[in-house]
């Protein structure tokens, strides 16, 4: 189980979540999206799995933690007009 805070937000333009890792560079460009929460931050989990094998494969080095980084996260809240933060990228597991 990885240890990233994740984002998730309602699109209103979209009718959809959309789910985001926010303050971590590799993880920038991965989002999850669905008409369901839990499914969207189940598809941007995929991609961050994805996203860390790469980087294992590459012998690079994992980003690290951003459970205890408030304030990039908060900065983030800013972005979006509703929001729910929820700890850690695995949920129910």
């Amino acid at each position: 189980m990885h240890k990233y805070s994740i984002v998730v937000t309602w699109n209103e333009e979209f009718k959809e979540y959309i789910a985001i890792c926010p303050g971590i560079p590799e993880f920038q460009l991965l989002t999850g999206e669905s008409k369901n929460m839990m499914d969207a931050v189940e598809e941007l989990n995929v991609a961050i799995d994805m996203a860390l094998e790469d980087l294992r494969e590459r012998n690079r080095e994992l980003p690290k933690s951003n459970l205890n980084d408030l304030d990039k996260i908060n900065s983030v809240f800013e972005l979006f007009e509703s929001r729910e933060i929820l700890d850690g990228c695995k949920i129910g597991s």
